[in-house]
């Protein structure tokens, strides 16, 4: 088993990494999500799941400057099966199938990652972030 499963799998006894803000209305369609009023409009990211049918906290992969969300397509396939975990890969704003926008700062896309969290009523979860996304704004 990789190390980055055995890590995984001893995060199933911690508490979540992330809480995000309460649940909003809204309608998840076709692997993207609706605008939300805020002082950052949020981009419609687009993303991909990989359901395990497991109840542990699911895991959210966030590619680096350039990539996209296929960049962890065979790692979220196979942390699925060894832990049964749900597994979502996310385009970030100007990245992938993403639409493009002027702004883009490391604030812009947190806040795309939180509507987007709460709109598929993910309260928690555990992100990996590779360079561009494993920076916090």
């Amino acid at each position: 088993m990789s190390a980055l499963c055995r890590l995984i799998e001893r995060t199933a006894e911690l508490p979540a990494v992330v809480s995000f803000i309460p649940r909003t209305a809204g309608r998840v369609r076709g692997g993207s999500y609706g605008p939300c009023s805020q002082l950052i409009q949020p981009s419609h990211l687009t993303y991909d799941v990989f359901d395990g049918k497991g109840e542990s906290t699911p895991l959210v992969f966030l590619h680096g400057l350039f990539g996209s969300k296929s960049n962890f397509h065979s790692i979220a396939k196979s942390l699925v099966q060894r832990t049964g975990r749900k597994v979502l890969t996310v385009d970030a704003r100007n990245h992938g199938n993403s639409p493009h926008s002027s702004e883009l700062t490391y604030e812009a896309m947190t806040s795309d990652l939180k509507h987007l969290l709460a709109q598929l009523h993910i309260e928690k979860c555990v992100l990996i972030g590779h360079s561009m996304g494993g920076k916090r704004p």
